[in-house]
């Protein structure tokens, strides 16, 4: 029914091709990604090191998130209505500031849990505000039918890094010390504010000041279009209905005998189908129907894990966390499609805050029903109930929100270019 073109398994590099200044954006955010799984993987550890308490260590995701999800609209607000170059560059400076804090206090043993605490959350709020306003970038330098090619290549190397960044970190560590982790992640902002610097001057339309009326009118724009909404949704769905992570070591314990190595395998698979599913997301990104195919993978994300949870052998279970793996990357390859096709210029910023909230929020949440459940039903009824309910949301949306699964990549208004002044 929807032709594709015969080149459509590997993804597509066009952009980088012929866009200079995109291929500069995409090379120094992909070196930063990295960094900032380097400097996760270091939060974690020094967190550890520091109190020997699981608590503690819960508490960075805690100091994180909540800074994160709370200033996310403000974010997109100011994002909507300052010049978005500059506000990249702002923000950056204050991240790369954040990092050699890190930096210095584990070099000079000044560490302290709230310190960390505390460094953590001024970077998450920074992270909020230079987010919304990098992510509309990708429809402000690419034409139209270059949009989700541009989405995929973004998603390739956030895959990549976290796929690579904590093996990457664990070597560093073992060999250089917890510091050079910290030191990389400040350098890997360098290489990702040059490419921001040589953009084009990217002003927003709107020119009005960041408050409370902007964010509600942002919160309006998003529950006035219900592809956006459905969309959302979707992806909040299959995170926290079925997120499985916070599963697998007791899961790892009652069926694979607890061997660390084993535990290792069954987180890592997940990055590692996420990786190769972007690598060759090609055919999604020339999908025409990308809110039926988000939908779809959203429940074969949930059919994957169920089966996980039902099945005994190791192999099999990697090859279904595989499969789950590769179907969310679609699922957020697909999300991102929609909020870039089908946001006015003027909302991206806002729409991209809210999209990023949930990915932020998401997995958190899913780790905590996963707790739950696990603790009442034990493992593997909780992985395969998260699997079930996400299949079923899915099968929900699909027949309660019309709007989604018509959606049409070449049928969308994108939001227009802005207008460039170099």
């Amino acid at each position: 029914m929807f032709p594709l073109r015969k080149r459509t398994a590997f993804i597509d590099l066009s952009p980088l091709r012929s866009n200079r200044a995109f291929a500069r954006l995409w090379v120094g955010s992909s070196v930063s990604a990295v960094g900032g799984q380097l400097s996760s993987y270091a939060v974690l550890l020094q967190s550890w090191d520091l109190t020997h308490s699981p608590a503690a260590v819960g508490g960075t995701g805690l100091a994180i998130g909540v800074p994160r999800i709370l200033s996310a609209f403000f974010g997109g607000a100011l994002a909507d209505c300052a010049n978005r170059r500059r506000l990249v560059l702002v923000s950056g400076l204050g991240l790369i500031a954040g990092s050699f804090a890190l930096t210095v206090q584990s070099a000079v043993h000044w560490s302290s849990i709230w310190l960390i605490y505390l460094i953590s959350a001024v970077k998450a709020v920074l992270s909020s505000v230079s987010g919304p306003a990098r992510a509309t970038f990708i429809p402000s330098l690419l034409t139209a039918d270059q949009v989700p090619a541009g989405v995929a290549l973004n998603q390739v190397a956030s895959q990549w890094s976290v796929f690579a960044g904590p093996t990457m970190a664990g070597w560093l560590t073992a060999w250089f010390g917890l510091t050079t982790c910290y030191a990389l992640d400040t350098l890997s902002y360098i290489a990702s504010l040059y490419g921001v610097f040589r953009l084009p001057t990217l002003t927003a339309v709107e020119k009005k000041r960041p408050g409370f009326t902007l964010m509600v009118d942002g919160v309006r724009h998003i529950t006035g279009k219900p592809v956006l909404v459905g969309c959302l949704l979707a992806d909040l769905c299959g995170m926290v209905l079925a997120y499985p992570n916070a599963l697998l070591p007791e899961l790892n314990e009652d069926r694979f005998g607890g061997d660390p190595a084993t535990l290792a395998y069954l987180i890592s698979t997940m990055a590692l189908g996420g990786f190769l599913s972007s690598l060759i997301s090609g055919w999604a990104t020339r999908f025409d129907r990308t809110g039926l195919l988000m939908l779809l993978t959203v429940m074969v994300w949930g059919c994957a894990l169920a089966a996980a949870g039902l099945l005994s052998s190791l192999w099999t279970v990697l090859a279904l966390l595989l499969m789950a793996g590769a179907a969310d990357t679609v699922t957020v390859l697909c999300k991102g499609i929609i909020v870039q096709l089908s946001s006015g210029r003027e909302y991206l910023g806002r729409v991209n805050a809210a999209a990023q909230s949930i990915g932020v929020a998401g997995p958190a949440l899913g780790n905590f029903r996963a707790g739950i459940t696990g603790s009442v039903f034990g493992a593997e009824a909780a992985v395969v109930l998260g699997g079930v309910l996400s299949l079923c949301g899915g099968l929900c949306l699909l027949i309660g929100v019309p709007s989604v699964r018509r959606f049409s990549r070449t049928g969308a208004s994108p939001a227009h270019q802005e207008d460039v002044a170099i």
